[in-house]
């Protein structure tokens, strides 16, 4: 378990000196638990962070300029939802006058 902890680094060099001098002492069995827990935590959000990144880059064009490229990622997805909102209300203006004209020459 020593090893584990040492390898991590997480942990400070005062810790590490605690650690080597005290290997059996209670308290180097709580720095290395709460190490592990760290390492732990980590592993996790980085797993989460890959996981947004994966899901965010696959709403953006194939091209390798937008790979790791959280802002880049980000300004695409919102201009492209910019545009399709001004082309949803171009296109409903337009089928509202299509839909005038109709009533219109009905009348």
């Amino acid at each position: 378990m020593i090893n584990q902890g040492l390898s991590n680094n997480l942990l400070s060099s005062f810790q590490l000196a605690i650690i080597r001098e005290h290997p059996e002492s209670p308290i180097t069995q709580l720095l290395l638990a709460h190490s592990d827990n760290q390492a732990e935590l980590i592993k996790e959000l980085r797993a989460e962070r890959d996981m947004v990144m994966r899901a965010l880059e696959s709403l953006t064009p194939g091209g390798s300029e937008y790979v790791g490229d959280v802002a880049r990622c980000v300004e695409h997805v919102l201009t492209v939802r910019k545009d399709q909102h001004e082309l949803l209300k171009k296109y409903i203006r337009r089928a509202q006058r299509a839909e005038a004209k109709v009533q219109k020459a009905l009348d």
